[in-house]
């Protein structure tokens, strides 16, 4: 009995150890290198998200290439990945060293399927100048310097990156990547490590810009479908429910045949009807199988 214990435990412990490897995040690669007056320092890694404010982002995947940043989803009516948002890099910067190295940066989206999903788009654009000046309006496009801003007024400026202190628009994130084995080259000073993922929040929260803030207030949602012939945002569940009753449909006739012509007596008859009861009864349970 002992001998069987022992041997138990060192099987669930090893059980344990296996889902621990398993629920484990993986360490992407991160590089980043310096930037300059003119330019912001410029990202390159591919890492995962949760949500992007209060939009859920399933099985997310960022992204970044230079000051290029987009998002990909795998939605509840689809099996393979999807670039739901496309957008620019406004700014980066390095805080912290060692373990506590984190990269953080202001993200504008400009394109997606989800674009209309970033809070209210209604919203002004408010961009306020490293002077203090504030101009309302709209970003219309990012350049690689520059983000062009038509004011509410009607004229449209060209902003450099450099002198812009926030952005705060429904469509503008902060983000915040934690990084690990951070190496710097003390030449060029450029960044390199790992990194696991990346957070976002809202400019449009009052308190973000005195840090980032990761109490959300209510459970990010995904949004339903808008592409063509999943107009009701139709799940995996669902879809898997309708095979399932497809392969019912096909099935049922091959179980009720032989029933009909059973050469082999009423009793092979009785029990083969008892059989077909009970797959109906999975069925109508949702596809629970019961056990009598």
């Amino acid at each position: 009995m002992k001998s069987l214990m022992k041997s138990s435990n060192v099987a669930a412990a090893g059980t344990m150890v296996l889902l621990s490897c398993q629920l484990s995040a993986f360490a992407y690669p991160i590089s980043m290198s310096p930037g300059s007056a003119d330019s912001e320092a410029a990202i390159e890694a591919k890492l995962a998200t949760a949500n992007i404010g209060m939009l859920k982002i399933p099985r997310g995947s960022v992204k970044l290439k230079g000051d290029s940043i987009s998002i990909g989803a795998v939605p509840d009516w689809l099996f393979d990945r999807h670039v739901v948002l496309k957008g620019k890099v406004i700014s980066t910067r390095l805080e912290g060293s060692g373990k506590e190295t984190k990269i953080r940066g202001l993200a504008y989206f400009l394109d997606g399927d989800w674009l209309n999903n970033l809070d209210n788009i209604r919203r002004k654009d408010n961009i306020v100048l490293d002077n203090g000046t504030i101009l309302v309006g709209k970003v219309r496009g990012v350049n690689e310097d520059e983000v062009v801003f038509q004011l509410s007024t009607g004229p449209v400026k060209k902003i450099k990156k450099a002198t812009i202190d926030k952005l705060i628009s429904p469509r503008s994130y902060l983000f915040e990547i934690p990084a690990n084995n951070v190496k710097i080259d003390a030449g060029t000073g450029a960044l390199s490590g790992e990194a696991e993922n990346i957070a976002f929040i809202t400019t449009l929260d009052s308190k973000s810009s005195k840090g980032f803030r990761w109490l959300a207030k209510k459970t990010p949602v995904e949004p339903k479908s808008l592409l063509a012939g999943t107009e009701g945002g139709i799940s995996k569940a669902q879809l898997s429910s309708l095979i399932f009753l497809d392969i019912a449909n096909t099935v049922a006739p091959i179980v009720i045949a032989p029933i009909v012509a059973s050469p082999l007596g009423t009793k092979s008859a009785d029990r083969q009807l008892r059989e077909f009861n009970q797959f109906e009864d999975i069925l109508s349970n949702g596809g629970t199988v019961l056990i009598p």
